[in-house]
């Protein structure tokens, strides 16, 4: 009976503990749920010092729904977005925030759907749309945000 009581006050001070979610994937970067949106700029949770590295969210099949790289708590490098099955559906390149760079999305089979080219937030060089088996249906020329013939 002595053994009871220490073991039943261990049990109800474990089950009273709060667990913790881990904040950071090690191998992917932190998990979106802990980063908050301020006037534009991105920061942990509870923190005043704008947020540099990876976000991540996950589906419920453990496989990776989404990963964003941010510097000085502006999108900053690749922006993806994954399928249901893992693969990739969409990457674009950000700068200080903004598309800058190539933006690709995929069909569900791998083949590309369409390819844009960005400066500073505005389309700028060629971009293409593909049918489901790769072949280009469309093209346009871009220069700062204005279509060009």
């Amino acid at each position: 009976m002595k053994c009871l009581v220490p073991l039943l006050c261990f049990l109800l001070l474990v089950s009273c503990t709060q667990k913790e979610t881990p904040e950071v994937h090690q191998a992917f970067g932190i998990a979106a749920d802990r980063l908050v949106s301020r006037n534009g700029v991105t920061y942990r949770v509870n923190s005043e010092i704008p947020f540099t590295g990876s976000s991540v969210t996950f589906r419920k099949n453990g496989l990776m729904r989404s990963r964003i790289n941010y510097k000085d708590g502006n999108q900053e490098g690749l922006f993806e977005m994954f399928y249901a099955d893992g693969r990739l559906q969409s990457r674009v390149s950000m700068k200080d925030g903004k598309k800058d760079g190539l933006s690709e999305v995929f069909w569900e089979n791998g083949q590309f759907k369409s390819r844009k080219n960005f400066k500073n937030g505005r389309k700028d060089g060629l971009s293409e749309w593909a049918t489901e088996n790769g072949e280009v249906e469309r093209t346009e020329n871009w220069k700062d945000g204005v279509k060009i013939d």
